[in-house]
C-alpha cells in the first residue's frame, strides 16, 4: 500500500470541503486528481471532458496517477468510479498504480448535493450535470457497491463517511485520523 489516502464520492458531497477542514493544522500535502489531470492537458477540468479524446484523456490520467504515486505521502480527492461505456466502474490498472492506504467515500444526502451542484453552476463555478434526487441515489449507490469491490479486490480500506451538518465533526476527525497514518 502506498501512502496515500484517496477521497471518493459524487460531485458536490463536499471532498474538497471536508479535507480542507480535515487537514487544518496537519497541512498534509493534498491533490486534485481531476485538477492535476487539467494541468497535464492544460485545460480546465470542466472543458477537458468535452475537448479530449478518450486515448489523450486515458494518457493524461495515467500520468497523473504516476505523479500522485511519486508525491506520496498525500491525500488526494478524485473520481475512482467513473462514467465509463457500459455504466460505472474503474480503471483497475490506475486504480491498483495508485494502491492507496484507504479509500475513503464521502456521501451526502442527495437533495443537498443536487443543490449544491446546481449552486456551483449557477455562480460559474462548475459545470457539472444537474441529475434528479432519484438520480443521485441511485448513482451514490451503484458508485459505493462498486467502490466495495474495487477495495476488496485491491485489499485496501474502504471508510464511508456521511456527509451532512450533524456529524460534520466526526468525519473531520476520521480523516484527520487517516491523515496522521500516512
Amino acid at each position: 500500500m502506498n501512502k496515500i489516502l484517496a477521497i471518493t464520492g459524487m460531485t458536490g458531497v463536499g471532498k474538497d470541503f471536508l479535507v480542507s477542514k480535515a487537514n487544518a493544522g496537519i497541512n498534509m500535502q493534498t491533490v486534485n486528481l481531476g485538477t492535476l489531470v487539467g494541468n497535464i492537458l492544460q485545460s480546465n477540468r470542466d472543458q477537458m471532458m468535452e475537448l479530449t479524446d478518450t486515448a489523450t484523456m486515458r494518457a493524461a490520467q495515467q500520468a497523473a496517477y504516476e505523479k500522485v504515486v511519486e508525491l506520496q505521502p498525500l491525500v488526494v480527492t478524485c473520481h475512482a468510479i467513473r462514467k465509463q461505456e457500459n455504466g460505472y466502474g474503474y480503471a483497475y490498472e490506475m486504480e491498483k498504480l495508485l494502491s492507496p492506504m484507504a479509500y475513503v467515500f464521502i456521501s451526502a444526502p442527495a437533495h443537498i448535493i443536487a443543490e449544491r451542484v446546481r449552486n456551483r453552476n449557477q455562480k460559474g463555478l462548475r459545470k457539472s450535470a444537474e441529475l434528479s434526487v432519484l438520480q443521485i441515489i441511485e448513482l451514490q449507490e451503484l458508485k459505493l457497491d462498486a467502490m466495495k469491490e474495487l477495495t476488496k479486490k485491491l485489499g485496501c480500506e474502504l471508510v464511508v463517511l456521511d456527509n451532512t451538518a450533524d456529524n460534520l465533526g466526526d468525519n473531520i476527525k476520521t480523516l484527520r485520523s487517516y491523515m496522521r497514518r500516512l
